[in-house]
């Protein structure tokens, strides 16, 4: 059985980040160093003595997919963390920590966008809270999960019927009506926050839509 590389979000599209690179190397065949094309130390095509051992004709060149280091994962996280910050427009930003554990696809909170109302006695607010979330071979992608008065409620509709009932001193004409102007507002807000949270995570990854998914769990994607 085979296994989707990216876990199954609530974004319109898989945004993926942080995927294996191809990156050219120059490696002696005596003592055996090698030197990224980044690193100081990195003999350029063409040349072929190595600098530590003083060997002649030694260098080798090629290329090796290589994956995202740990500071790598670290520095994106904190650039997504800005971008957003640059971004939030009217609503509030704050920076989110913890995850889920998913052993295959492990999402953890890295900021989150917020507004609230009052409706009559009762306070609605709506969050949206940015994720990233490991891939099951290489990368990772990009998830959101939307919260209403902190339950989630990211493919459902909102209900905070239980909230008029039990919390307001309003008589219950009052209650059904304030709910139903809760609900439309928090559905308007929720896709407007869907909307901006997905502007900011086109700005910093490489967008993907899902060609097509197998019966083995294998998925083909293509760049947007």
């Amino acid at each position: 059985m085979g296994a989707s590389n990216f876990a199954r979000g609530n974004t319109s599209k898989v945004f993926a980040v942080l995927m294996n690179r191809e990156e050219k190397y120059s490696k002696c065949s005596e003592c055996e160093e090698k030197y990224w094309e980044w690193e100081g130390n990195y003999v350029e095509e063409g040349d072929t003595d190595c600098p530590d051992c003083d060997c002649k004709d030694c260098i080798e060149h090629g290329t090796e997919y290589r994956s995202a280091e740990r500071y790598e994962y670290e520095d994106f996280k904190e650039y997504l963390r800005e971008t957003a910050k640059e971004s939030k427009k009217q609503f509030l930003y704050l920076e989110e920590e913890g995850s889920d554990n998913d052993r295959n696809y492990c999402a953890t909170n890295l900021f989150s966008y917020s507004t609230s109302k009052m409706f009559g006695d009762i306070e609605i607010e709506v969050k949206i809270i940015g994720q990233i979330v490991s891939a099951y071979y290489e990368g990772a992608s990009l998830d959101f999960a939307v919260e209403f008065n902190d339950e989630e409620y990211t493919n459902d509709e909102p209900d905070f019927e239980w909230l008029f009932e039990y919390q307001s001193d309003m008589n219950k004409g009052l209650q059904v009506l304030q709910n139903r102007n809760a609900v439309k507002w928090a559905e308007k807000t929720k896709t407007e926050l869907i909307e901006l949270i997905e502007e900011v995570f086109t700005k910093v990854s490489e967008p993907l839509n899902v060609v097509a998914s197998f019966s083995n769990g294998e998925t083909i994607y293509q760049k947007v």
